[in-house]
């Protein structure tokens, strides 16, 4: 059977991610995961579903994401050659575990670097607001994420590296902001207000099998590295604003508050703050010995 050239190009792309960032791979899986997802959903839904449309259903999903297959197949067996690591090289300072903290500093760091979805809060100050059925699902949501990410915290693992370089913005998060319980707490806190109201407004966004998709890969991605960089969450992020891209119809709302003017200006400034230092800021480094250290991310 030929391979249609729309796989075929898939294939390649994806192949091509692979082997810049072998963790890719779960990215590469984020359209068949959400079709798998949608799948489920609808055998779920249905009382009496005939093993015609079920077989017929899964050649489909089969046959569409065949590069995705492959892909996976390929992948497993470098896995099993390489060992049963996907790291190439350091092995020992990649190594796997339950990091489940990874998902509390991407929620941080969401609200840090798209700040306008910090906005949510003054709906807390719109009197339309306060009716029983909006302070009770508040309430429910609040207490389900505050508990999640209590939760998540104890999962907390500081990497050797993290202490080791001053270089990178995360040795200060880790130092200055992370540690300090107090304030860690604070934005435990702060962070659950704002997914909850966030929710109230999107009551059914956790049942979108693209939403599902995002989160699930997040997951298989962050969780478990030992070792947290913020360059982690890029991947994440453009993920977020494309999975909101194709929700913009139903989760318009939403979308406009990760991809609108006053994030990308935000945005544009962080960049530019941290090019000028790298640029026109060098300093001593007393771990390593360097004359002209810079700031990175």
């Amino acid at each position: 059977m030929e391979i249609p050239s729309k796989i075929n190009f898939n294939f390649y792309i994806g192949a091509l991610s692979v082997l810049v960032r072998q963790n890719n791979i779960i990215w590469t899986n984020f359209f068949a995961l959400e079709n798998c997802l949608a799948f489920v959903l609808e055998l779920a839904r249905c009382k009496l579903f005939s093993i015609n449309n079920l077989f017929t259903k899964l050649k489909e999903i089969l046959l569409t994401h065949l590069h995705v297959i492959v892909l996976d197949v390929l992948f497993i067996t470098f896995f099993m050659f390489n060992n049963y690591s996907i790291v190439l090289g350091d092995t020992a300072n990649h190594s796997l575990c339950l990091h489940l903290a990874q998902l509390n500093h991407f929620s941080f760091f969401l609200l840090f670097f798209f700040p306008w979805l910090n906005t949510k809060v003054f709906r807390l100050f719109d009197r339309n607001f306060y009716n029983l059925k909006n302070i009770l699902l508040f309430i429910m949501h609040f207490v389900l994420f505050y508990a999640v990410m209590s939760f998540f915290d104890k999962f907390s693992y500081v990497h050797e590296f993290i202490y080791a370089d001053n270089r990178h913005y995360s040795f200060y998060y880790f130092r200055r902001i992370y540690l300090n319980e107090m304030l860690r707490h604070v934005m435990i806190i702060w962070t659950a207000i704002v997914y909850s109201l966030i929710l109230l407004d999107n009551e059914k966004i956790l049942l979108d099998t693209h939403v599902m998709s995002f989160l699930i890969c997040c997951g298989l991605i962050l969780v478990p590295a030992k070792l947290f960089e913020f360059r982690y969450f890029a991947p994440c992020y453009i993920s977020l604003c494309v999975v909101l891209h194709f929700l913009s119809a139903k989760w318009k709302d939403l979308y406009y508050l990760v991809v609108n003017k006053y994030n990308v200006i935000w945005l544009i400034i962080l960049n530019a703050i941290s090019i000028y230092g790298f640029i026109r800021m060098p300093f001593k480094n007393p771990f390593f010995d360097f004359e002209n250290s810079r700031m990175m991310w």
